[in-house]
């Protein structure tokens, strides 16, 4: 699983930030926010689906994380890009699929990490966590 992340520094999109950088930085936000760990996971992982199937990349990488995570992660993973996409680039139907979602459990929490995390993840400049701190953290939660 973490040889996936390391994969992501060859994915880049505007403004130019690696989407090993992103992941970094919103896993840096999770934890900073106190999310549980498995969430913490979530949004390091959130995007490694994009290396399979890049436009189906939230369920590519729920479905990834699945044996790790909690099925409450597990959704916000899964539909953390139609969320997000209200921002980045809205388009016909969005806002149905996003209001369909808000009658769910984890809505609230799904929308924190879209809203708060996940956007505001391409900061040029940025001072995450170093890769290298997440590694025992992502070999733990792989051995459970």
């Amino acid at each position: 699983m973490f040889e996936l992340l390391v994969r992501l520094e060859d994915v880049t999109f505007p403004p130019g930030i690696n989407q090993l950088e992103h992941s970094l930085q919103v896993a840096t936000r999770a934890r900073a926010a106190g999310a549980k760990p498995d969430l913490v996971l979530g949004a390091l992982m959130h995007d490694v689906g994009r290396l399979i199937a890049p436009a189906t990349h939230g369920l590519a990488s729920a479905e990834l994380l699945a044996p790790f995570v909690s099925p409450e992660t597990y959704w916000v993973v899964r539909v953390h890009d139609e969320i997000m996409m209200q921002f980045v680039e809205p388009t016909p139907g969005l806002k149905t699929t996003v209001g369909k979602l808000a009658g769910e459990p984890w809505f609230p929490l799904a929308r924190i990490f879209a809203e708060h995390w996940d956007r505001y993840g391409f900061v040029p400049d940025a001072r995450p966590l170093p890769l290298e701190f997440f590694r025992p953290f992502v070999h733990d939660f792989c051995r459970r």
